[in-house]
């Protein structure tokens, strides 16, 4: 089965630091508010002003049975996964990338996963989960310093399959404003996906066994 073709999109001229946006907006930062976009002169009503797609995306619950577990479109022919029986594709390239990808690290925890009670912070699993644990460790000095201001002027060009640009969302870094509650409800949440990964040798090769604790992944 092949995968669905993507409608043509027509093109526009690109704004300088926001790759998928049209140069008729513009992006601007406020306390209290982050980062926002505007208008930059007047546009015609239907006007095409920018083609985006998300760093990573996850299905709700309801639409597992319908619909592709890798690009989300409705699957009317899924094709199954070979190893577990909860994750559907609308066709065998979607499959294939997503096995790849985040699906070899959730294929037969996926229900558990879904029933676990973290909501959409099982995203942030999926992030971790569709790259490589050395992706993460050579980013590890880029995580440093968080950057509100991405996509402004000089501050770094804001795209959407640029990791950066999701580690730099503006509420992502919350500090102090976080009670204990809230902490502990992260914690766990933090252990369990390290849980979850470990259970299927993310942090493991065959040749050489990576012990990850949970302090480390926390501190981080």
């Amino acid at each position: 089965i092949d995968k669905p073709s993507k409608p043509k999109v027509k093109s526009f001229p690109r704004h300088q630091t926001l790759k998928e946006f049209s140069s008729q907006v513009d992006i601007k930062n406020e306390p209290g508010r982050g980062r926002f976009l505007v208008a930059a002169q007047d546009m015609e009503p239907g006007e095409m002003i920018a083609v985006d797609s998300s760093y990573a995306s996850l299905l709700d619950r309801t639409y597992l049975p319908t619909h592709c577990d890798n690009c989300l479109l409705p699957a009317p022919h899924p094709v199954p996964c070979h190893t577990c029986s909860m994750a559907k594709f609308c066709s065998k390239s979607c499959q294939q990338n997503a096995w790849a990808t985040h699906h070899r690290y959730e294929c037969l925890i996926q229900d558990t996963l879904y029933k676990s009670g973290t909501g959409a912070w099982q995203l942030a699993y999926r992030i971790v989960a569709g790259k490589p644990l050395g992706f993460w460790l050579k980013m590890e000095n880029s995580f440093e310093d968080h950057n509100e201001d991405m996509g402004i002027r000089e501050a770094g060009v804001y795209s959407s399959d640029d990791v950066m640009t999701v580690f730099n969302m503006v509420t992502h870094d919350t500090g102090g404003n976080r009670q204990a509650p809230q902490l502990m409800k992260e914690c766990l949440t933090s252990l369990f996906f390290l849980r979850c990964l470990q259970s299927k040798n993310y942090f493991s090769r065959p040749t050489q066994p990576v012990k990850v604790t949970a302090t480390h992944i926390l501190s981080k």
